[in-house]
């Protein structure tokens, strides 16, 4: 028997912190085919990652998978703008860029030995960019859909989000990193129909 109004005309940062669709949506139709080529190049996308590589052989993560759509395909660029459709994500690629908005903009090639030297994977996006959006993360933890990893011991920033799952229910998502101040670990977690 209630009603919600809604949130009205928001920014960016309310609408990463209330995981706004319709926002997000918008986005995707207003970046187009053009807009998503470009971030799929520029953050590594369809193509396997190195996880480790030895004598003995490569480790590489699947490929994330950010497809071109039709030219007037706005329904599936809605999709992808809420990362739903036909893109599909690695916890390993959110971690990334996770990791490149800790560090001011460059994300880190992924190290399983502690003996590996950390190396630039590359420059996901500027680091005033990289800055704004750590900002509008935090306040996802302080004030948004992931107030309750507020009341862990450390100061994080993250986002929290929903996969949609045709075998079954939604995937959640969480990926962050802390200390905010200070950025030492990312993490990216899913749990599967959970």
């Amino acid at each position: 028997g209630r009603t919600w109004g809604g949130y009205g005309k928001i920014g960016l940062g309310t609408a990463i912190a209330e995981s706004s669709n319709v926002y997000f949506a918008n986005l995707g139709v207003q970046a187009g085919n053009g807009g998503f080529r470009w971030l799929s190049d520029r953050m590594a996308f369809n193509r396997p990652i190195t996880l480790l590589d030895s004598a003995d052989g490569k480790i590489q993560s699947a490929a994330s998978r950010l497809p071109g759509l039709k030219a007037r395909d706005q329904y599936g660029l809605a999709q992808m703008g809420i990362g739903q459709g036909k893109l599909a994500v690695t916890p390993l690629q959110i971690a990334l860029l996770t990791a490149a908005v800790a560090n001011e903009g460059v994300a880190p090639v992924p190290r399983l030995l502690t003996g590996q030297k950390p190396e630039a994977l590359g420059r996901f996006m500027s680091n005033a960019t990289a800055n704004k959006l750590g900002v509008m993360l935090r306040r996802v933890v302080t004030d948004g859909t992931a107030k309750k990893a507020s009341q862990l011991p450390w100061a994080l920033a993250g986002k929290t989000g929903t996969a949609e799952n045709r075998q079954g229910a939604s995937h959640s998502w969480f990926t962050g990193y802390f200390p905010f101040e200070l950025p030492q670990l990312v993490v990216c977690v899913v749990v599967e129909n959970g």
